[in-house]
């Protein structure tokens, strides 16, 4: 027995000795691992209407945090991957919100359809796109309407969320509210969580110097910094309904001049804009 006790205490020392002699590499390996985890498990956002300007605004703004996918009817020329999309065949669509975890529907026909294929695009492939979406299981998605739903109001009311929408018959504006349709009873049924974010007119601000202030005007990058807290809204119950399945709030500046308040979206998204006209 004392011959055979010093011979394991060797090897368990020679054991340890390796052990520890290893753990710098393996730490490092661990490291390394953690990191393209962590890179792996950045959200994926898909963006539509990636031709246009603002969702290309939104893809870099949103980049620094997310993973993102963009698409649109036509192919676009970006660093971020994009896959082209016209919402209109189901597999497709279906292909496109593989792997995604939130939606920005930037909703914009494209500027060569006329009212009819507006409409079509607004509502059928808003349609088909959340239909796909919630068979894939994504939690969230968020519509970009406009506030132009809303100025058939007088101009001295305090129109909030609460209030009914007057769309016109402009297609565009009627798409968007027909979109927003889509959106709530999708949400309604529970098959996914959705917001609908009304902007007012979209502008860079550096471009408005000399122009006749707007009160419709926002700052491009506000909106993004208001689609960001959207992304990043947790349940809650507030007046605002988000947290719920559905909800809607007003993006505008923060202009004492501005045409629509701002104080819901302040309120449900901490939403605090850069900009005051």
């Amino acid at each position: 027995m004392s011959g055979t006790m010093p011979r394991t205490s060797n090897q368990g020392a020679r054991l340890r000795r390796r052990t520890l002699l290893a753990a710098p590499a393996s730490a490092a390996a661990m490291a390394a691992a953690q990191q393209e985890g962590a890179g792996a498990r950045r959200p994926r956002i898909l963006i539509t209407s990636a031709a246009h300007p603002l969702a290309m605004t939104l893809a870099r703004a949103l980049g620094k945090d997310h993973q993102i996918r963009l698409t649109d009817r036509e192919p676009v020329s970006s660093s971020f991957e994009s896959i082209r999309s016209a919402l209109d065949k189901p597999e497709e669509t279906a292909a496109l919100v593989q792997g995604v975890d939130a939606i920005v529907h930037v909703a914009e026909a494209s500027s060569g359809d006329n009212d009819r294929q507006t409409l079509d695009w607004l509502t059928r492939g808003t349609y088909h796109l959340l239909e796909a979406a919630s068979k894939a299981r994504v939690p969230k998605a968020i519509f970009l309407s406009t506030l132009e739903l809303m100025t058939a109001y007088d101009a001295n009311y305090t129109v909030s969320e609460s209030w009914r929408p007057r769309p016109t018959t402009d297609a565009r504006i009627l798409g968007k509210y027909l979109g927003e349709v889509v959106c709530r009873e999708f949400a309604r049924d529970r098959k996914i969580r959705a917001m609908a974010l009304r902007l007012g007119k979209v502008v860079k601000f550096a471009e408005t110097a000399g122009k006749p202030f707007d009160p419709m005007w926002v700052d491009e990058e506000d909106v993004a910094h208001a689609v960001a807290r959207a992304l990043a809204t947790t349940p809650s119950d507030n007046h605002q309904g988000v947290g719920s399945q559905w909800a809607v709030v007003h993006i505008g500046s923060d202009s004492p001049k501005a045409r629509f308040s701002i104080g819901g979206a302040k309120y449900a998204l901490n939403y605090q804009p850069k900009v005051k006209w």
